[in-house]
Order: C-alpha cells, then sequence, then structure tokens
C-alpha cells in the first residue's frame, strides 16, 4: 500500500490551527470547533468577558498570545518567523496589545514579551500542536470534544 502525503500547504495550515487550539486551551479558553479547509483554517473559542479591569488587561494578554500562536507554532515547525505573515493573525494580536499599552516604549515591551510568552508556550506544547495538526490533516475539522480527547491522549503519553 502507497501512503499518501498530504500537501505542505496542508501540513503548514494544520499546523498553524493546532497553534490556535492547543495554545488557546492551555491559556483557559475553550476550544470548540478546530477546521483547515482549502481557503484556510479556523479555531472557535468561547471565553468569559471580563469582569473587570485587571481581568480585561488578562484577556488582551490572552487574546494576542492566541492570536500570535498559529504563526509561532509554524516557526517553530518550519523555522518561519512568527511576526511575519499571517498578516490578520498578527494585526490582531497587535491590535489587543495596543488595547493595554500606556504608551509607545510600553507597546514595544508588550509586543516582544507576549512574542516571547507565545514561542515558550508553542515549544512546550510541540507535541500535542503536532497529535491536533495530525488529527487536522486526516479529518479535517476537531469538534471540542475531539480535540480534548487528543490532548488526553498526548498528557497521558
Amino acid at each position: 500500500m502507497k501512503l499518501v502525503r498530504p500537501p505542505p500547504a496542508v501540513l503548514q495550515r494544520a499546523i498553524h490551527e493546532a497553534g490556535h487550539a492547543v495554545i488557546g486551551h492551555a491559556l483557559g479558553l475553550e476550544v470548540t470547533e478546530v477546521s483547515i479547509g482549502e481557503g484556510g483554517g479556523h479555531t472557535k473559542i468561547r471565553s468569559n468577558p471580563p469582569r473587570n479591569a485587571e481581568e480585561s488587561y488578562n484577556s488582551k494578554l490572552i487574546s494576542a498570545t492566541f492570536s500570535l500562536a498559529g504563526g509561532a507554532a509554524e516557526e517553530q515547525k518550519y523555522g518561519l518567523d512568527a511576526s511575519q505573515g499571517h498578516t490578520e493573525d498578527v494585526a490582531k494580536g497587535l491590535r489587543a496589545v495596543a488595547d493595554i499599552a500606556t504608551d509607545e516604549e510600553d507597546f514595544l515591551r508588550l509586543r516582544l514579551a507576549v512574542l516571547s510568552d507565545t514561542r515558550a508556550l508553542v515549544k512546550e506544547h510541540r507535541l500535542a500542536i503536532e497529535a491536533v495538526a495530525e488529527a487536522l490533516v486526516k479529518l479535517d475539522t476537531l469538534t471540542g470534544q475531539q480535540f480534548l480527547e487528543i490532548l488526553a491522549t498526548v498528557e497521558t503519553n
């Protein structure tokens, strides 16, 4: 039997979306669906709205990290620069940082810190990201329950 490999773009898209999903989950977000397709991918999440200024600040940091996680996963796997490409994700992450920065110096400091933290989280959760990506390549879409089941197998191995 001949093994058929998916095209590299599909693998890269799967790594990207798995990065969003796994890091989002690690940050306490509820992942309800992860999908890849011809036009790109999408990770659906559910989170509680912030109740006060501190939660709002933390929510913005989580949003920035979640937004940058897909590119950081690609960077870790393929050596791509997580701060380049995927302009929509990068822009969303930078908007979240800008929302909480007090001035330009604070923005630059926060931007570097969030990117560094995102890269560290991706490295820490590399095996889970790869397992979710493999499942995405096979299935195209994972429900929240399927996603959690995959994470459980990685955590127990």
